[in-house]
């Protein structure tokens, strides 16, 4: 977990702390801006020699800090940056995901939808399974589990 807002934090979560105490903890990090691309370029350079099936991106997805290159988003960029590492460690085969969850959607995003980019406006408990069955590649499942989600 890589809190972020212009600066990303070294957080330490224990998993068996309640969602209160780490959502405590949580709250004393953000505000001033927002760089999506910040978690995803932390996660390159402290978890460099480690394999990702993918990464959870969580935020307003307004990313007005930061920029990509050649007219790219600083995420596109940075997520670019990530699969070639993932590639590097695991050969062409690995093919890890990006997932921006954006609880408050807005017109833009930060990566466009494609094969290993899925975005996700709001938010509620169905996100998990839509998440575990896009992670997993079951297109099935997947489209059986967005379906199942009533409106």
């Amino acid at each position: 977990m890589v809190p972020f807002d212009t600066a990303a934090y070294d957080a330490k979560m224990d998993p068996n702390d309640s969602i209160l105490s780490i959502a405590e903890r949580l709250a004393k990090y953000g505000g001033g801006g927002t760089d999506c691309s910040l978690p995803l370029v932390a996660a390159s350079q402290q978890h460099a020699m480690r394999k990702f099936a993918g990464v959870v991106l969580v935020s307003d997805n307004e990313s007005w800090v930061g920029t990509g290159r050649g007219g790219s988003t600083g995420v596109m960029t940075a997520w670019e940056a990530f699969v070639a590492n993932q590639r590097k460690l695991a050969g062409k085969e690995a093919c890890p995901k990006l997932v921006c969850i954006d609880l408050q959607p807005y017109r833009t995003v930060q990566a466009c939808e494609r094969a290993d980019i899925m975005n996700i406006g709001g938010y509620s408990d169905s996100v998990f399974n839509v998440i575990s069955s896009f992670l997993a590649d079951n297109d099935q499942r997947f489209v059986a589990e967005v379906e199942a989600i009533k409106l």
